[in-house]
C-alpha cells in the first residue's frame, strides 16, 4: 500500500474558541487554537504531531473527525480513486454514515470509558449504533475485539475499575476498531501510561496499523515516541505547524527555533550527542 497519497487533506484550518470576558459588558475574547493549518495524511502512514500542551493538536485532530466544526479552512477525505469529499461540509446522515470509517482514541482510559458499564457493552455499543449487527452477536464480536488487542474472554463481564491504564487503553483501541475504520486518531494515548505500557501500546498499535492498513494521527508531546511511531512529523506551536520532515530529519536538523527548542530539551544520557544549543 503507498504511502505517498493523501486519504485527509487539511487546508488553512481555522479555529477559535471564544469565551466571554470576566467583566460583564465585555468584548467577548477568544482564543486562537488553529491558525491557518495545511496538512495531508498519508493513506497508511502515521503523522505525528507534536507541540505544547495548548498548541492546537488535539483541536486539529477533533476538527477532522468533525468533533469540533472549523471557523475556515477545508478537510477533505480522499478514496483510492482519486475521487474525494468534504469532511466539514458532511450534512448529519452522510456524516454519521462516515464516521464509521474515522475513529479516536483519547487521552485518558481512566475517562474515557464508562464505568457503570461492562465491558462488551463498551466495545460493542459503536456497532449497536452504527447498525448491521444482530444484537445477539454483539457480544462475540466484542470478544474478538478484545482478542485482536490482546485481552481474553474474562474480561466481557468486568467493569473498567477492574483494569489497569494499559488494559484499559487496550479497551478503547477495541472500541475505536469495532466498525472497521480506515482513520485512527490516537490522542495522546499513552501519556496516561508507565514507561513499560507505553512501549506494550505502542507496539500493538503498530501491529494493528501493519495487519488492519490503518492511517494514523498520532498526537503527543512526546518528541520519542513520536518519532517511534510516525512516518513523517509535524510540530505544532500556537496554533500553527511550524516544521514538518522525516522523524530523523526533524532530531538531527531541526530548522525552526521552537523544534530546537523542543529537540533541545530532551534528555539523553550522552551529553556528547548533544550537538547543539536551542537558540
Amino acid at each position: 500500500m503507498t504511502t505517498n497519497a493523501p486519504l485527509v487533506s487539511v487546508r488553512g484550518a481555522t479555529k477559535t474558541f471564544r469565551r466571554s470576558a470576566l467583566i460583564p459588558g465585555s468584548a467577548a475574547k477568544g482564543v486562537r487554537a488553529l491558525d491557518g493549518v495545511s496538512i495531508d495524511i498519508p493513506r497508511g502512514g502515521t503523522i505525528g504531531l507534536v507541540g505544547e500542551s495548548g498548541s492546537g493538536k488535539s483541536t486539529l485532530g477533533r476538527c477532522i473527525l468533525r468533533l469540533v466544526e472549523l471557523d475556515a479552512g477545508t478537510i477533505h477525505w480522499h478514496e483510492p480513486d482519486g475521487r474525494s469529499s468534504s469532511i466539514h461540509e458532511m450534512d448529519t446522515r452522510t456524516l454519521r454514515a462516515h464516521r464509521r470509517r474515522m475513529q479516536v482514541v483519547f487521552q485518558d482510559p481512566y475517562h474515557s470509558l464508562n464505568p457503570a458499564r461492562p465491558v462488551w457493552q463498551i466495545v460493542g455499543e459503536s456497532l449497536f449504533i452504527a447498525g448491521g449487527v444482530r444484537a445477539e452477536e454483539i457480544r462475540d464480536r466484542a470478544a474478538a475485539l478484545l482478542g485482536s488487542v490482546g485481552l481474553d474472554t474474562s474480561c466481557l463481564d468486568r467493569l473498567p475499575h477492574a483494569f489497569s491504564g494499559g488494559q484499559r487503553q487496550r479497551i478503547a483501541i477495541a472500541r475505536a476498531l469495532a466498525v472497521e475504520p480506515e482513520f485512527l486518531v490516537c490522542d495522546e494515548v499513552t501519556s496516561a501510561l508507565d514507561t513499560r505500557t507505553q512501549a506494550q501500546v505502542l507496539d500493538l498499535l503498530r501491529e494493528l496499523q501493519a495487519r488492519l492498513g490503518l492511517t494514523l494521527l498520532f498526537i503527543s508531546h512526546d518528541l520519542h515516541t513520536v518519532a517511534a511511531m510516525s512516518t513523517r512529523v509535524a510540530v505544532m506551536h500556537a496554533g500553527r505547524i511550524v516544521e514538518e520532515g522525516e522523524p530523523e530529519r526533524i532530531f538531527s536538523e531541526p530548522t525552526d527555533a521552537y523544534t530546537r527548542a523542543l529537540v533541545a530539551a530532551l534528555p539523553d544520557p550522552d551529553p556528547r550527542r548533544r550537538t547543539f544549543r536551542a537558540s
